[in-house]
């Protein structure tokens, strides 16, 4: 629907074939946290603003180790992204349509949105939906000739024909073109991951009485406003809160976790019983329920030069993590958008745009499966590579800021992509965006190539995973730790990581706030400076805290090394007297 509604908008017709059932429109899908491009081209291109603005307003993200079994986060490790704005930017910046597509994330409920994009779809002259029948076959024409779709009904009693220029695969996880055409990416067997999930009535702030974290100023921040993730060894379990007492709640995991005979759904219980404080959730407030046995597949093709292009799940899907899901699959859409334009409108296939958007969307998905697949190994259980792992994290997606900020301008002041409203400046920004509007092709990733910035980022990660690893299997113990970054105290404290760590205590990254109030900014006259270089000021930050883990985990190496060749001396020293002692008569 999104994609439809985005080529109309173009002023491009568009048949969208697709037999849906009450089920189907009515299921609660993953996919509620809006989160980095996602948010702000629902709002314009969707026409979604006022119906997410009035959804569940996401106050950031939350990441818990240690949580499991306990009532209290005594001894829990945490790193999280608040992003409520000071009252005085809200009023400013909420108040116009760029403010709320630039900052007010939601969590929305999908099935009531997508009937309204249902409705949207309807009033459009430019957009013909086929609701008969599902798609059965794709002729592609040869030299610029049309392909032709065929569908047919489930009964198949009807069935015809649509010829188009372009044909876009939106058939999610059945990847219709990626399974005809063999499009899918080999991957490594090592990391193979399930989803289980379900949605529940009944969640009041009454379920999370005692949810709330203490600033080092005193202010206090409700962790369960925020897309949550409490991580135990080999899965995560998000929850996402909704409108009207409604909860998402899933659980991602390890595939090597799982016993012969598991049943999803059982080991979704399992997991969920060992949190006290989910003890409201049950059967009997359980609205909806599904599962993926296997998430991961990746097309290596988003877009051909034989005009076609794959989209959404039908085109990659790694895992839930950061909600990256939908805002991967609307940038594709995007891109992809720009070069269907381009041919229809002006006869020009960019086919070096093609070969961009489909290095960058890949080594994007890289990018992101390697944030999650590190995570999932046991060293999760180290606090430090917990907190070490997450501000990679948050070096990428500082990184992109610019991105999406020129991405939100772009859709604001085009309406969601009209041509007639394009301006030479609108141009400009939309020919920036088609280069850097990817993970990887922000400051400082772009100043190396795609393959190469990815293998960059696991490079650390693998790092830092390792010398976790030697921690937890050498008896290392390392202290609790916690880091909450908000949008005016940006900067990790990460100078009391070190003195905190060396004397073996819990230690706190969060920095305090400004002895000032800081005045919202003109974000219509530009992006401030401070956002600007923000990634840039971050990434010594990331490259300090790696470096002391490093040395002083090769320190502690070293130590243990000599002082195990202490004790083997010592062995032999006592060995060689027994031996000289004389046999007694």
């Amino acid at each position: 629907m999104f994609n439809a509604l985005q080529y109309a908008k173009r002023g491009l017709s568009v048949a969208i074939i697709d037999e849906l059932t009450e089920t189907d429109k009515n299921a609660y899908k993953v996919g509620e946290s809006l989160l980095t491009f996602s948010n702000p081209m629902l709002r314009t291109v969707g026409d979604l603003d006022n119906e997410i603005s009035v959804s569940f307003e996401k106050s950031g993200l939350w990441f818990l180790y240690g949580y499991e079994g306990q009532d209290d986060f005594d001894g829990v490790t945490e790193w999280a992204q608040y992003t409520p704005l000071p009252s005085d930017w809200r009023e400013k910046l909420y108040g116009g349509s760029f403010g709320r597509a630039m900052f007010q994330d939601a969590q929305i409920v999908r099935p009531e949105v997508e009937a309204v994009l249902r409705e949207r779809m309807a009033k459009q002259p430019l957009i013909t939906v086929v609701d008969t029948g599902r798609v059965a076959d794709v002729e592609f024409g040869s030299d610029g000739e049309p392909h032709v779709t065929t569908w047919r009904s489930r009964d198949r009693a009807r069935s015809s024909s649509v010829r188009s220029r372009w044909v876009v695969d939106c058939s999610g996880r059945k990847r219709f073109l990626g399974r005809r055409l063999g499009l899918g990416m080999p991957l490594d067997g090592d990391f193979v991951t399930s989803a289980v999930w379900g949605q529940f009535s009944g969640c009041t702030d009454a379920d999370f009485d005692d949810w709330e974290y203490t600033f080092p100023e005193g202010g206090t921040a409700r962790r369960d406003y925020t897309t949550v993730h409490l991580w135990g060894d080999g899965y995560w379990i998000w929850l996402i809160r909704l409108t009207e007492d409604r909860i998402s709640v899933g659980v991602s995991l390890n595939r090597r976790i799982l016993e012969p005979g598991d049943q999803l759904r059982e080991v979704f219980w399992r997991i969920i019983r060992r949190y006290p404080a989910l003890k409201f959730l049950g059967e009997d407030n359980l609205l909806d329920f599904s599962a993926y046995k296997n998430i991961q597949h990746i097309s290596e093709v988003h877009v051909s030069p034989d005009r076609f292009i794959v989209a959404g799940d039908a085109a990659s899907i790694i895992d839930a993590y950061y909600s990256q899901g939908m805002s991967q699959a609307m940038l594709t859409s995007w891109h992809g958008a720009n070069i269907v334009e381009r041919d229809v409108c002006d006869g020009v296939l960019d086919t070096d745009y093609i070969d961009h958007v489909n290095r960058s969307m890949k080594a994007d998905w890289l990018l992101i499966r390697s944030m999650v697949k590190h995570k999932f190994s046991p060293s999760i259980a180290d606090s430090r590579f917990f907190i070490l792992d997450h501000l990679l994290d948050y070096l990428v997606f500082a990184a992109i800021i610019p991105a999406r900020y020129r991405m939100a301008m772009w859709l604001i002041r085009t309406d969601g992509g009209r041509p007639e409203l394009e301006t030479p400046e609108t141009a400009r920004t939309r020919r920036w965006l088609e280069k850097h509007a990817f993970l990887n092709r922000s400051v400082p990733f772009r100043w190396l190539n795609q393959e190469s910035a990815v293998a960059f980022v696991d490079l650390l990660r693998s790092l830092n995973r390792r010398n976790a690893q030697w921690r937890l299997d050498n008896g290392v113990k390392v202290p609790p730790m916690d880091g909450v970054i908000r949008l005016v105290a940006p900067l990790p404290a990460a100078w009391r990581m070190p003195i905190g760590q060396l004397r073996n205590r819990p230690v706190s990254i969060t920095p305090p706030l400004p002895n000032k109030p800081v005045n919202p900014p003109d974000f219509e006259a530009g992006l401030p400076f401070a956002f600007r270089v923000f990634a840039l000021a971050a990434t010594p930050i990331v490259g300090f805290v790696t470096a002391f883990d490093s040395a002083l985990t090769s320190v502690q190496r070293v130590g243990r090394g000599l002082a195990s060749v202490v004790r083997r001396g010592d062995d032999e020293q006592r060995k060689k007297r027994r031996q000289r002692r004389p046999v007694g008569r």
